[in-house]
């Protein structure tokens, strides 16, 4: 039984709850992505490091809590949050595939457009290019191995949802016309 609060909303304002609350939890990953950056073995880091272990801890609670009371707050009107739509395996693919292009770019032929490029260099630059496209070739090669994997289950349970779709479609409209099952 929905709450009072939650039927005073119209469509359009439960709609724009639930971006907001998404918008919210966006804002809060990036806070995350910060603390993580700044923490990590990047080459290239954006943030200075700096927040303390217990400082870090007080900040991921925080998250947590707010992102609890974003739940509490759909809950409470009687919003779906929605599922997540992309897989994760398959961003990390999309990921590695723009990496591979990025690297393909330090060929010779391409870097050619920003001047002449010693002889020597070409041997560097093609030692460098086969060696990142060679690590991101095996990273890749071991993702799609699991993406694999991961996709024969989902088609199988996709299979097995279909099936009960089809038999729930059939029993209500035996049902509307009056048949017996």
């Amino acid at each position: 039984m929905p709450n009072q609060q939650a039927s005073s909303l119209n469509e359009f304002q439960k709609r724009r709850l639930r971006v907001s609350c998404e918008h919210i939890d966006k804002l809060l990953s990036s806070v995350e992505d910060v603390l993580n950056q700044s923490a990590s073995k990047s080459a290239f880091p954006k943030y200075q490091s700096g927040i303390p272990s217990a400082q870090r801890g007080t900040i991921e609670g925080y998250i947590s809590r707010i992102r609890a009371q974003l739940l509490r707050i759909l809950d409470g009107q009687d919003i779906a949050k929605g599922q997540p739509s992309i897989s994760a395996v398959h961003a990390i693919h999309v990921a590695l595939t723009f990496i591979e292009i990025s690297a393909e770019e330090l060929y010779p032929r391409y870097m050619r457009g920003y001047g002449d490029v010693p002889e020597a260099a070409e041997a560097d630059l093609n030692g460098i290019v086969g060696k990142l496209l060679g690590l991101v070739s095996k990273f890749d090669h071991y993702v799609v191995a699991e993406m694999g994997d991961n996709r024969k289950a989902q088609l199988q349970n996709r299979e097995i949802v279909d099936k009960e779709i089809a038999l729930l479609e059939t029993n209500s409209g035996a049902e509307a016309s009056g048949e017996e099952k």
